[in-house]
């Protein structure tokens, strides 16, 4: 079996059941939910606000440009990231007495690593595009930088299960963060300014952060050099590296492969529908937020009742938001387009079948891989990861040159098909030799998942 480096972390094994520091004693709570769901409602209208402001008012080019930036720094930053956001949550759910030390110590390496990588990542793009267009990948890489920096901050109140505070945070910060890009780009109709109001707006998210939680951060850091605390966070966060980058990557991989086939304008068509797809992924955050932590100290202490338990209430939760929110977009999506974006996006209108479908297998999957996760076991979600890349790559070289923006849509739920199948046949396989959890809640899921994708193809 694949274990976490976090399996093995001092810090994080050997605590007594019940103990005082346990804040997640007594399984996820629906408070819980409920508040992450209100920041998860935040950032949704944050990004829907924005991108359909952008695509509006600067047109399907100058979009596609930007929304390309997006795209191609967030997969540079996934980098800097090293699994830290995963890694971190759990060795400081598993230890809450350290888990300001933890989180500051993830902030130093991603701070870290993201100075390293910003040269690196400016020289390749001289090198294969117009020097015109590095102040707006630029100012996307800074965004979207400090925009992570700022969740992996807020990781320290997680682990003492104060969603509460992190959903104040993000819900007081969302009007910045709207007004301040939608704002400038209504009034400007220009990229750069548009790039800059991103950029200085996810700074002020960090800086907001930063100051409200600095009690939560200010425990006095251990006698140990900072190259040593570095050196320990790079070490229990590297099991997940991989499976980090190709989570991004794979959640990014058809802007770039799309790129270099498609024209500027039909890549603002498929991006305006994507971007809004986007939109309702972070749900799968809400729940892997609440869940994980507590499937993984069930693990870790062998209690496969309460993993059982609360495996089959995250499975049932994902198969009904893949469901509805599947087939909201298939039948709303071509209703609400003239609406939201104007006569300018007519095309988009037959991608919805294909976004919808989409939306179903991944947060069907998405089940799965966190409880994977849970496990330590990162080489199904690897495998997973890998399986789903190549079938997208070969199947868009087929068929893109020929169908254009039309297969585009369909081609990403593609993608969806390995996930489900290799995540979940690695759960029924582990459920089948520990008891963890009931095989009848993965085959239902993937069963009804399947069923409701074939209705959305076939209409």
């Amino acid at each position: 079996m694949t274990t976490s480096a976090a399996e093995g972390d001092p810090e994080t094994t050997g605590a007594p059941a019940g103990a005082g520091s346990d804040p997640y004693a007594g399984g996820p709570r629906n408070r819980d939910k409920i508040l992450m769901l209100g920041a998860t409602l935040a950032r949704m209208g944050v990004g829907l606000v924005t991108f359909v402001v952008l695509a509006r008012f600067l047109g399907p080019a100058p979009y596609g440009i930007f929304a390309s930036a997006i795209a191609y720094t967030g997969l540079v930053s996934i980098v800097t990231d090293f699994g830290l956001s995963v890694a971190t949550l759990r060795r400081a759910a598993m230890a809450p007495d350290n888990a300001a030390r933890i989180v500051r110590d993830a902030l130093a390496l991603k701070t870290l690593l993201a100075l390293l990588i910003a040269p690196i990542g400016a020289a390749i793009l001289l090198s294969v595009a117009d020097a015109s267009l590095l102040p707006a990948y630029a100012l996307a890489y800074v965004g979207v930088t400090a925009y992570a920096m700022g969740d992996l901050a807020l990781i320290v109140m997680r682990a003492h299960r104060r969603f509460d505070v992190e959903a104040k945070l993000v819900v007081a910060t969302s009007v910045l963060l709207m007004a301040g890009v939608a704002g400038v780009a209504a009034a400007t109709r220009d990229i750069t300014a548009a790039a800059i109001a991103f950029a200085v707006t996810r700074l002020l998210y960090l800086g907001i952060i930063l100051f409200v939680i600095r009690r939560d951060l200010a425990t006095p850091p251990p006698a140990a050099p900072a190259r040593a605390r570095l050196g320990e966070t790079f070490h229990t966060a590297k099991g997940f590296a991989a499976d980090s980058i190709l989570t991004t990557l794979s959640s990014q991989i058809d802007v770039l492969l799309f790129a270099a086939v498609l024209s500027a304008h039909d890549i603002g068509i498929y991006q305006a529908g994507a971007r809004l797809v986007q939109m309702i992924m972070p749900f799968a955050m809400v729940l892997s937020t609440v869940y994980m932590p507590t499937l993984s100290l069930a693990f870790g202490r062998a209690d496969a009742a309460g993993f059982r338990r609360s495996a089959r209430r995250l499975d049932v939760e994902f198969v009904m938001l893949a469901v509805a929110g599947g087939l909201g977009f298939a039948f709303v999506g071509p209703l609400v387009t003239p609406l939201i974006y104007g006569p300018a996006y007519g095309e988009l209108v037959p991608l919805w079948r294909g976004f919808g479908a989409f939306v179903m297998l991944r947060f069907a999957s998405a089940a799965f891989g966190i409880q994977l996760a849970a496990m330590g076991r990162v080489g199904p979600r690897i495998a997973a990861q890998l399986v789903a890349i190549a079938t997208f790559a070969g199947a868009s070289a087929w068929l893109l040159p020929s169908h254009g923006v039309k297969a585009s849509a369909w081609l990403l739920a593609l993608s969806g098909v390995p996930l489900i199948l290799v995540l979940g046949g690695a759960l029924l396989r582990r459920r089948g030799a520990t008891v963890f959890v009931s095989r009848a809640t993965v085959i239902a899921g993937t069963a009804i998942t399947f069923a409701a994708a074939a209705l959305v193809w076939a209409i």
